[in-house]
């Protein structure tokens, strides 16, 4: 999964507070930086039940006040205030002093909503709140504790709804936890913030990728190709939003959109890996495109040439060319050459093939199909001879990365009636640029009839990426 986890923690600024801290080592009050309306009597008291307890020197003056402040502001209401900012500004106050983050975001929203003038201030108050939360799950983070982060920074959600950053990281946390649908909520949060600039650009576009991917894992398809685009027009070559749109448009059915877009994936074959190429590769030849096809393979062979599947499709792809059709009618001119020149090409790419995979029964026949539709018949019959003289095939079945290397699984079966003796059989595993970068044996063996043995190997070492083969004598 790409980009799914936290990279590292940004750090923010107070912008504002309940108020400063004195030379004497107290908090001072700090009033309303906005205009709000305090000449009800009960207001005025609560706000210096407030000050007294933004100032007190002890827990218990501190709590005494602010539930004093609480008790005048609740009369308020009860004479008929509900209208009046003032009140709901300073009971929110007083519940963030508790870190009453419910009972504060409550009350402020109010505030808000009477008196829009002050938004400013009570967003320097939520922020007063949220610093500290925010903070304490950047450094649970810091130290991979994910439920303590998690606690944090869902309390700094609740608290303040401008910062993408919160659900951004809190997000990130949930998937490691593998809650995958709230995970998926908070980068669509976060997406939704529209927030796509400066230090929050890498956020929204990130949260915009792994909103496709998640609905991937979900098997969401129709949603997955919805984020997948959304992304794309931030981030058009992206290798890995091309191939996962190209995966949900096939998962959903939707092929003939999947088989175009193909065409856009080639167009970005540069920033793909070799296996992204091969797998649009694979998709354009099932669905009998085979030109397109082609071409597919020849980009991922040329950043791969080694692979023995790349070589074996391409070799498939001439062939579903240049084989004659089922029709009595005389080809047109253009579409014989365009047979000729692909019998010639699978020719080659067969020869190479059988380099990779020499005993493998489909290699064998598909070089003596390519020598068939090249007219060579001596060399046709003696292909043929060779696989009715074939004793065993080596099948690859799995060839995976796995930590410092790879794992590799196979069979070797025997074709004939009766017992047939296999020679060890040594694999080469090559870079990129054919050097060998290690090597490994399957044991020889002796096989009873028709029978198959499973076989194993695990090489490691850096560069590995690609496979071939050869029994010894």
């Amino acid at each position: 999964m790409k980009r799914v986890v936290w990279a590292g923690v940004a750090t923010v600024a107070l912008l504002g507070a309940a108020g400063p801290v004195s030379a004497q080592g107290f908090v001072i009050y700090m009033p309303p930086n906005c205009e709000l309306d305090t000449q009800h009597f009960l207001v005025r008291n609560a706000e210096l039940y407030i000050k007294a307890a933004t100032e007190a020197r002890s827990d218990e003056q501190r709590e005494r006040s602010i539930a004093d402040a609480k008790r005048v502001l609740v009369d308020a209401l009860e004479a008929g205030e509900e209208a009046n900012a003032g009140v709901w500004y300073f009971l929110g106050r007083a519940y963030a002093m508790e870190f009453d983050l419910p009972g504060a975001d409550s009350a402020l929203t109010k505030a808000e909503a009477l008196y829009p003038d002050c938004a400013e201030d009570m967003d320097n108050l939520r922020r007063s709140i949220w610093v500290p939360l925010y903070t304490e799950g950047a450094e649970a983070l810091e130290v991979n504790d994910l439920d303590a982060a998690r606690d944090a920074l869902a309390q700094a959600d609740q608290i303040s709804t401008k910062e993408p950053f919160v659900p951004y990281y809190l997000a990130s946390v949930l998937l490691a936890q593998d809650d995958i649908p709230g995970a998926l909520e908070l980068f669509k949060k976060t997406i939704g913030m529209g927030q796509t600039e400066g230090d929050y650009e890498e956020s929204y576009i990130t949260s915009l990728f792994n909103a496709g991917r998640l609905h991937h894992m979900l098997q969401q398809w129709d949603s997955a190709a919805v984020w997948y685009a959304q992304y794309r027009q931030v981030n058009p070559n992206d290798r890995e939003a091309l191939t996962g749109l190209l995966q949900v448009l096939e998962a959903s059915g939707r092929n003939e959109e999947a088989l175009a877009f193909t065409d856009t994936i080639l167009e970005h074959a540069e920033a793909m890996t070799d296996l992204d190429v091969f797998s649009a590769g694979v998709s354009l030849f099932q669905a009998n495109r085979y030109q397109q096809a082609v071409r597919a393979f020849v980009v991922g062979l040329e950043k791969n040439s080694h692979y023995r599947d790349g070589v074996y499709n391409l070799a498939q792809s001439y062939f579903a060319i240049a084989k004659p059709r089922d029709s009595t009618e005389t080809p047109l001119e253009e579409e014989r050459e365009v047979r000729e020149d692909a019998a010639k090409e699978m020719l080659g790419v067969s020869k190479r093939l059988l380099e990779i995979d020499p005993a493998n029964e489909n290699s064998l026949r598909l070089l003596a199909a390519a020598y068939q539709l090249n007219g060579d018949t001596a060399a046709t019959l003696d292909m043929l001879e060779r696989i009715e003289d074939l004793t065993f095939d080596v099948e690859i079945e799995i060839f995976e990365p796995r930590d410092a290397g790879y794992q590799v699984r196979g069979t070797i079966s025997n074709l004939k009636e009766g017992e047939t003796s296999v020679p060890a059989i040594v694999f080469e595993f090559v870079d990129f640029d054919g050097r060998v970068v290690t090597t490994e044996a399957v044991s020889a063996r002796t096989l009873t009839s028709k029978a198959t043995d499973r076989f194993q190997l695990t090489p490691v070492g850096e560069g590995i990426a690609a496979w071939r083969y050869k029994p010894e004598s």
